[in-house]
């Protein structure tokens, strides 16, 4: 950030540009918990204590010249686009008022 003459006032470590979070699930507790194998020391016996499991994440953004986005897990690709393999979701959005010719606008 230093190197792009980022101000200082704007913060100069990447974690004041960035956020990372670990989305998790709350499971409820029942006989499946019994057959599971003893959880490892440490955030397994968290995890297990609280009843919380990480969710693993693998998403995709991309922006096409300011005017179409499209966010989300999918892969085009048959294993993604199927539907009966793996789960994924992606959303597409354009903004038909702001092309090339009105960028700001009609």
């Amino acid at each position: 950030l230093r190197e792009a003459n980022v101000p200082p006032h704007l913060g100069q470590h990447p974690t004041d540009w960035l956020m990372f979070l670990c989305p998790a699930k709350r499971e409820i507790y029942g006989p499946h918990m019994d057959v599971l194998d003893p959880p490892q020391p440490g955030l397994g016996e968290v995890f297990r204590q609280t009843m919380r499991q990480m969710i693993y994440v693998h998403s995709k953004m991309m922006i096409v010249d300011d005017a179409y986005i499209i966010v989300g897990s999918a892969n085009i690709n048959e294993r993604s686009m199927a539907g009966t393999r793996d789960t994924e979701i992606a959303v597409g959005c354009w903004q038909p008022s702001f092309n090339a010719f009105t960028p700001y606008g009609e």
